[in-house]
């Protein structure tokens, strides 16, 4: 499972990790699936006259927008790869590493996006929340920092 939230883990941030390896190790593709149905991906609008993707939706902060309202398992827009700079790597993910995630944006010529959590506040209804959205830039800091916690 990732968790994603404060310190204390509520039933609605728990992620679960699906790979098709027995371990995940750097470049590992793997789906991140919240409940049922819903993974965490890209999603884009789709063209029918053109029979291809057109763009992606943007993020309030005019990011490459990033839901757990996509749909399909096998999509390559849900497909995520790990990479750390923990000079203490073993080979596989396991619980406290730091990494990095990232997904194929195929519509930018087949670059990669890193997820990202910054300090833009998106309101939905009386809540507020942290807005989580893709980049490019491909400058690691802080906040493109994930720490995996696994709970069997």
């Amino acid at each position: 499972m990732v968790f994603l939230g404060d310190t204390e883990p509520l039933r609605i941030s728990f992620w679960k990790i699906k790979f098709d390896k027995d371990y995940a190790t750097i470049d590992t593709f793997m789906t991140l699936q919240q409940r049922f149905d819903k993974f965490l991906g890209l999603r884009y609008n789709y063209s029918n006259y053109y029979k291809r993707r057109e763009n992606y939706h943007k993020s309030p902060s005019q990011n490459t927008e990033v839901s757990c309202n996509v749909i399909k398992e096998n999509d390559n827009n849900n497909k995520w790869r790990f990479d750390t700079n923990d000079l203490n790597y073993q080979g596989c993910l396991k619980s406290n590493d730091i990494i990095t995630l990232s997904i194929m944006n195929e519509i930018v010529n087949d670059r990669y996006e890193f997820l990202r959590s910054h300090d833009f506040q998106v309101n939905i209804g009386k809540e507020v929340f942290k807005e989580v959205a893709c980049h490019n830039k491909g400058i690691p800091g802080v906040n493109d920092n994930w720490c995996i916690e696994l709970i069997e």
